[in-house]
């Protein structure tokens, strides 16, 4: 009798843990569900309007168009205008433009199909943010950063417009998020897919490649710590077979998926590869067209003239232009300043006429700004997680054993640890580059901001408990008002010019 008491009162146990465990799934499936939901519906809502290219439009968008229609010139630096205020963009490898010439040819060429590629990746930047979060710091980090993420006006606004910022965006956070799964299960196919993915970010825009090295950094790091223990047992062989894995994954399949991603201007005939340099030491530098293939005198060592394929001598043209572009425009802006979120980029304004949509005394503005809740509550939690993770390593260090290895880590500080490194790797090297920046540059970097947040916020709540049992409410309520305040600013709606003045330009830098 005793025993089928105990059996019994186990089997209750068993059936009330797993209809908890059942209920938090679903829990977490429906709040994931509701803010993609709501991440879709702020994105395509009026997506059309304004129904004319704003901002760099101008050059993706109609790249774009020249894309969907195959026409060689959406690789020439050389092409006229395809349209009256208009240019070919050239500069960027041509990924994003794919997405968006092939939304164009379901939808139409109009300004919801040239815009519909972005929207879509947009929301896929918010369900990737939730993967990260969850498989890093835990499910709750992920739900709360899928949502401050969706309540940001940066995210918002760039999911909103033809560009390729939210496609390398979402690049780079599938980059980080296989390479994390890949550290959990080590399984082969999740580190190719990392390099696929890396790959594909690279083929958005060239910044892909700060995602590539955290994962490269963090690869050398594993491999280094995994060859601690000697090399008995011919143990040499296996450490070189996963270097040569690495090697293979992480440097040679991105460069061939980068490479592939020019496959429509490989079709048209333009070259990848041309017959070897021949020497020289005559002439001046100069550009000869010579079929598909350019002759160059290279500055590298003794003078050579060159024979570079098309692709070679695009990229060449990329590289110059990127590196020695002096132009300024009014609303250039240095990294420090988005992390302070002080500089938007003003894209497109309307001043309504009676009868329209907007009345005499309004005004319609697009501006690419953050969310101040998030960003300023991002950027302080940036700087307290720098701070607990220098105390942990510090503390694993001094925790170190006779035999000299360091002593067990939080669980958290690795995980931690990825997201502020990634962070800042996307982040801070545009600090070094020469040419002209905007708050857009910031776009990846916002995704791993709202994990640093969220685990912040729900770090805090654990500790101090009840007096902080309301912080994730708090934090949420306050990014959503700011997010109603502000979604006027972001998606042009038209609202009256003293409350434009009042709260949208209430830092003279915003204006």
């Amino acid at each position: 009798m005793a025993r089928r008491t105990n059996l019994s009162a186990r089997l209750s146990r068993w059936w009330r843990a797993e209809l908890l465990a059942h209920s938090s799934r679903w829990w977490q499936v429906a709040a994931l569900v509701g803010i993609l939901l709501f991440a879709l519906v702020t994105r395509l809502w009026r997506l059309h309007l304004p129904e004319r290219y704003i901002f760099d439009e101008v050059y993706h968008a109609a790249t774009a168009k020249l894309v969907a229609a195959g026409d060689p010139q959406a690789y020439e630096w050389w092409a006229p205008r395809p349209e009256p205020g208009a240019a070919v963009d050239w500069l960027h490898p041509p990924l994003a433009k794919y997405t968006q010439a092939t939304a164009m040819r379901l939808v139409g060429q109009t300004s919801f199909g040239w815009r519909l590629s972005s929207a879509l990746f947009g929301v896929g930047v918010i369900g990737l943010v939730y993967l990260l979060g969850r498989d890093t710091l835990g499910v709750r980090v992920g739900l709360l950063a899928a949502a401050l993420a969706s309540l940001d006006g940066l995210l918002l606004v760039q999911s909103r417009l033809a560009m390729n910022d939210i496609h390398v965006t979402f690049f780079i956070l599938l980059t980080l998020w296989l390479y994390w799964r890949f550290r959990q299960t080590l399984s082969v196919t999740d580190l190719v897919l990392t390099g696929v993915a890396a790959g594909l970010a690279i083929a958005s825009k060239w910044s892909g490649v700060f995602g590539l090295v955290v994962v490269g950094l963090f690869e050398v790091w594993r491999l280094v710590r995994d060859s601690r223990g000697g090399l008995a047992g011919g143990q040499l062989v296996g450490r070189l077979r996963r270097a040569g894995l690495a090697v293979a994954a992480l440097v040679i399949m991105p460069a061939v998926v980068y490479v592939a991603s020019f496959s429509q201007m490989f079709l048209q005939g333009k070259t990848l590869l041309c017959p070897s340099q021949s020497r020289s030491t005559l002439g001046s530098p100069t550009v000869l067209l010579t079929g598909s293939c350019y002759q160059r005198r290279l500055s590298l060592g003794p003078l050579r003239l060159a024979r570079l394929s098309h692709f070679g001598e695009l990229h060449y043209q990329i590289w110059q232009y990127q590196t020695n572009l002096t132009a300024t425009h009014p609303y250039q802006s240095r990294p420090w300043q988005w992390f302070l979120n002080l500089r938007p980029v003003w894209y497109s304004v309307e001043r309504p006429s009676a009868g329209s949509l907007g009345q005499p005394g309004t005004v319609s503005n697009i501006y690419a700004l953050g969310n101040p809740v998030v960003l300023w509550l991002g950027a302080t939690a940036a700087l307290g997680s720098g701070g607990w993770l220098t105390m942990g390593w510090l503390d694993r260090l001094k925790a170190r054993g006779p035999t000299g290895r360091a002593g067990a880590a939080h669980p958290q500080l690795v995980p931690l640890t990825f997201i502020l490194i990634s962070y800042l790797a996307v982040w801070l090297p545009w600090s070094l580059s020469p040419r002209i920046m905007f708050f857009y540059h910031y776009t990846p970097a916002v995704p791993l901001l709202t994990l640093l947040l969220a685990w912040a916020v729900l770090e805090l709540s654990r500790l101090h408990r009840p007096a902080t049992s309301w912080l994730v409410l708090a934090v949420l309520g306050l990014s959503l008002t700011a997010f109603v305040l502000f979604l006027p600013h972001w998606t042009g709606w038209p609202v009256p010019v003293w409350w434009a003045d009042a709260v949208y330009f209430a830092l003279p830098s915003w204006r």
